[in-house]
């Protein structure tokens, strides 16, 4: 008889209509393959997290797979670039629209919407373009190398070697319509494709006499690296967004909220601080996502 009670109940507790038991939602995350995207990535996770979210994380991810994940719906949502957009996935080429950061966001926002349905949420206040550098010893008596239009006259001189990424090697916004947009070419030979971290020790260990960086690699600071001025903007400005299909901004409308809060709070000071605590002071970046976030006041 007591266990027939026993089955009972635990029925009527089941079928029983005023009993909810909340289902928590999982929302995959993603990010690209460096330490900007792998803090920006996380801070929307540890954000979501606090916001009783189950969240996936997939981090390391190539831009020209990423993208495609989000349209397809295996990432949910992930930070990308206005410029990355602007020449990548759109392949426009204004210069008065590319430089200049609020008609940027409007074109790009417009322009993916229309196309995809893509919603790009509150920008980032910073601007992560890509930046070639040398070092000051190399740099030293070569004033012709400060500015690009320069250094495309004469890279041959010096017999310079540049080392760059893949990515960056490849992309519509990179190396090789950077050569075509300045009117140089440069031999094979000349150029070396390296992992983005590895470009730094290739730097300093003479290696390549100038490599690209992003404007918020702290590395740059640390190394005391010269900049060569991109003097003809070649480079458009690269503002970071959460983006978000619209089919899940609707199913999910509390993602929206939490990660508009985000982008205004962000500029390159901040971003420079932050990817140097992971980068040059080694610490793990979820500890240092935690810190900035209850800085931000979104922990408690």
């Amino acid at each position: 008889m007591r266990k027939i009670i026993i089955v009972v109940l635990m029925t009527a507790v089941f079928l029983s209509p005023t009993v909810v038991f909340a289902v928590k939602e999982k929302i995959v995350i993603g990010s690209k393959t460096f330490t900007e995207q792998h803090l920006l990535g996380h801070i929307l996770v540890r954000l979501l997290r606090a916001n009783d979210y189950e969240v996936e994380e997939r981090i390391n991810i190539n831009t020209r797979h990423l993208r495609p994940a989000l349209l397809e719906g295996k990432i949910d949502i992930y930070w990308e670039y206005t410029g990355t957009a602007y020449r990548g996935f759109f392949k426009r080429n204004n210069p008065i629209v590319a430089s200049n950061s609020s008609k940027l966001f409007e074109t790009v926002k417009q322009l993916d919407y229309q196309k995809n349905k893509v919603l790009w949420l509150n920008r980032a206040n910073l601007n992560n373009t890509w930046v070639l550098v040398m070092t000051s010893k190399f740099a030293q008596n070569k004033p012709e190398l400060n500015k690009m239009t320069e250094l495309s006259k004469v890279f041959k001189k010096y017999h310079i070697t540049f080392g760059v990424s893949e990515d960056f090697y490849h992309r519509p916004d990179g190396f090789k319509k950077l050569q075509k947009y300045y009117q140089f070419q440069i031999p094979r030979a000349q150029i070396q494709i390296l992992e983005h971290k590895a470009i730094i020790g290739a730097l300093s260990r003479g290696q390549v006499h100038i490599g690209m960086r992003y404007a918020t690699d702290p590395e740059i600071k640390v190394q005391n690296l010269v900049v060569v001025e991109d003097d003809r903007s070649f480079f458009p400005v690269y503002n970071p967004a959460p983006v978000i299909l619209e089919k899940t901004a609707k199913k999910y409308p509390r993602i929206v909220e939490l990660a508009n809060q985000l982008g205004p709070l962000l500029d390159n000071q901040a971003m420079i601080d932050l990817n140097h605590q992971v980068d040059i002071e080694k610490k793990a970046i979820e500890e240092v996502v935690r810190n900035w976030l209850k800085k931000v006041h979104l922990l408690p």
